[in-house]
């Protein structure tokens, strides 16, 4: 059941990423997704998939601040692969 939380967290952070960009969402919505995954990331540590959650979450950091480029699509596209198989694993 935490799995699946996890993975629905996961999408919603993805989609708060790509928010970013069009100024769509306050930025505390977006601090909050960055400090998940980087909190997450602290929690499962020596897990490869979490220790690339924390380096996505910098990546949200980084989309706060106005630098957005193709990483920050490998990032939504890692959060999106990786909750889907979250929720229906």
């Amino acid at each position: 059941m935490l799995v699946k939380l996890f993975g629905a967290f996961d999408i919603l952070s993805a989609v708060l990423l790509l928010l970013i960009k069009t100024d769509s969402i306050p930025a505390r919505m977006a601090w909050a997704a960055a400090i998940y995954l980087i909190f997450k990331a602290f929690m499962f540590f020596p897990d490869f998939g979490s220790t690339v959650d924390g380096l996505v979450g910098i990546v949200v950091i980084f989309a706060i601040f106005g630098i957005f480029g193709w990483i920050s699509y490998l990032a939504f596209a890692w959060l999106i692969i990786k909750g889907v198989i979250s929720i229906f694993s």
